[in-house]
Formats: C-alpha cells, structure tokens, sequence
C-alpha cells in the first residue's frame, strides 16, 4: 500500500523471503498495478541476499509484528543502508530515528511512504544514514563484541549464583 503512493517516482522493490502472507501480498501487488515494479525473488542464499543489500538503496522494514530484534536491520546497516520501519517491538533498540534511518508511528503507510521517498529523493541523506548505521553495527553488533558481552552476562550470572549458595 505504501508503494503505491509512490506510483509516480522511479523506484523498483524486491520483497525478499517466503511466509504465509506471500499469496496476498501478491494479490494486492497486481490489484494496486505494480507488478512491473514489485518482485517476489523468495528465499535467497546468503550470497544472493548479500547482493541484493549491496545494490539497494534503502532497506524498509514494513513489519507491524512486535519482533522482540529483528536480525534484518542489522544487516541492511552492516552494508550502510539507511533502514526505514515501523516502531514495532525491538526495533527502536538498534534503529536510531532521524540518524540510522526512520522509525514510522506503526501502520502509516503514508508516512512509511514518506520516509522512503525522502530517502529516495536525498541520496546524501540515504548515504550518511548508512553510514551512521554501519558504525553502530560495527561498535555494538559484531560477533566479537556479542560474545563478550554474553561471556559478561555468564561471569555474573555464575558470580550471583556462588553467592547465593554460600
């Protein structure tokens, strides 16, 4: 639906992977004419997926299913793309609205539509998101800082325990 108000730019979109939800997403794709527009790729081996976050030019996250993380952001920023999604669930911990990209109220298709073309029509703005996203990943999100981190978490954990047995 948000694509749609976007019928008069240039763009073209990719909706990456399979779910139940597939069919009438298809559906809706043809009933709202964008077929030459919005293509259904499916799931992709990680070197395809890899490709395809290389070449767009902004990842958006349309999910209104509260995700307690959502592992998709995080890539779309390890390849410094700006990420534009609705405020649902663990999103807001690693997207940094206005800085990393755009958190939108959840269920605006209008100001999803927005956000996109804003990012669209301003690719020095999509550039320095990404970029901002990509260091953010990058101080926070690499396995090595996740591992430390849950080693951390493991060392108190057992810490708390011996106290509480003595």
């Amino acid at each position: 639906e948000c694509l749609s108000l976007l019928k008069e730019r240039n763009w073209m979109a990719e909706i990456i992977g399979e779910g139940y939800m597939r069919e009438e997403a298809t559906t809706l794709v043809h009933k709202l004419g964008l077929n030459d527009r919005i293509h259904f790729p499916g799931n992709l081996s990680k070197e395809e997926l890899n490709k395809h976050y290389a070449a767009c030019t902004v990842v958006v996250i349309p999910s209104i299913v509260p995700e307690s993380f959502g592992l998709v952001g995080i890539e779309a920023m390890s390849f410094g793309k700006p990420v534009v999604a609705f405020d649902s669930g663990g999103i807001r911990e690693w997207l940094i609205h206005n800085e990393t990209g755009f958190l939108v109220r959840r269920g605006d298709a209008r100001e999803l539509s927005d956000r996109i073309f804003q990012l669209l029509e301003d690719p020095s703005l999509a550039k320095t998101m990404g970029f901002k996203g990509q260091q953010r990943v990058n101080e926070l999100y690499r396995i090595e800082i996740h591992v430390i981190r849950l080693l951390t978490v493991y060392e108190e954990a057992t810490k708390s325990k011996t106290k509480i047995l003595n």
